[in-house]
């Protein structure tokens, strides 16, 4: 637990100062490293022993909507994905004969360019809106309010298995504390960086937000239960990998940017 609080506090202070003090491009490069080491322990999850070898031409596949997006575009990111699925599809084409499961791993890929790719990819989408830090600040305030809370009620409360066979320490308790906790953390980012918001609008909107966080996580679970292992990474003591940090914003952030840039959300 110690070792959980103080990796929490420190890659917590690290954000805040990539957001707020960073200039963009240095935001920017940070991501991008980030996305490096999200889709080499997406490989290392989704890939057999046969298919290691494939591992650098999958980073580099899933890299390629990670950058496009820093350009703050979604008409680039889109470009940028088609290509990924193209290259994707020749790679497989190409090694056809000496995979064991060509279709398989052809599914399999397709999904992470989807998943730890183009939607992961709307971070930098973000950013680059009006008050992007703050926007930003928003969402990662309800997932990991939601993420907290949910961990410590469901590890003080839980007795109802949410869904035992994709991640059977989840409880239904703790899902509960994790909705009100990611209100509450939408809720309290938004009365401190957005004095003129609805109410009614962040509220509804944080509780969304944070259930479409928690299908992302259930979704990670899967990758992992599929993958006959505990973490997606060890790069972060406490918590594991990167992947297994962000595995709740990888369906928020795609969620939370179309809900601002249609004027549903925050002024």
């Amino acid at each position: 637990m110690t070792s959980r609080i103080l990796t929490a506090l420190i890659v917590g202070a690290g954000w805040l100062l990539l957001l707020f003090a960073a200039p963009l491009p240095l935001f920017l490069v940070f991501f991008v490293l980030i996305g490096v080491l999200i889709a080499w322990e997406f490989a290392a999850m989704v890939l057999g022993p046969e298919e290691t070898a494939l591992k650098p031409a999958t980073v580099l596949l899933i890299l390629l909507p990670l950058v496009a997006s820093c350009f703050g575009r979604l008409e680039i990111l889109a470009a940028a994905l088609f290509l990924a699925v193209l290259l994707l599809n020749l790679l497989v084409v190409s090694r056809h004969a000496t995979l064991p499961d060509p279709f398989s791993l052809l599914l399999r890929l397709s999904f992470g360019l989807l998943l730890v790719s183009f939607f992961l990819a709307h971070v930098p989408l973000i950013m680059r809106l009006q008050n992007g830090a703050k926007l930003l600040l928003f969402l990662t305030g309800i997932t990991v309010a939601s993420d907290s809370v949910a961990f410590f009620i469901g590890k003080a409360f839980g007795r109802h298995k949410l869904c035992p066979s994709v991640s059977p320490k989840k409880s239904i308790e703790g899902l509960v504390g994790g909705l009100i906790g990611g209100s509450a953390g939408g809720l309290i980012v938004a009365l401190l960086f957005f004095p003129d918001f609805a109410l009614f609008k962040v509220l509804i909107c944080s509780t969304l937000l944070t259930a479409i966080g928690v299908l992302g996580d259930l979704t990670e679970s899967l990758l992992k239960r599929h993958a006959g292992i505990k973490d997606s990474g060890t790069i972060l003591p406490g918590h594991g990998g990167l992947l297994d940090r962000m595995d709740s914003l990888l369906l928020a952030a795609p969620a939370f940017y179309y809900l601002q840039t249609w004027h549903l959300l925050l002024p």
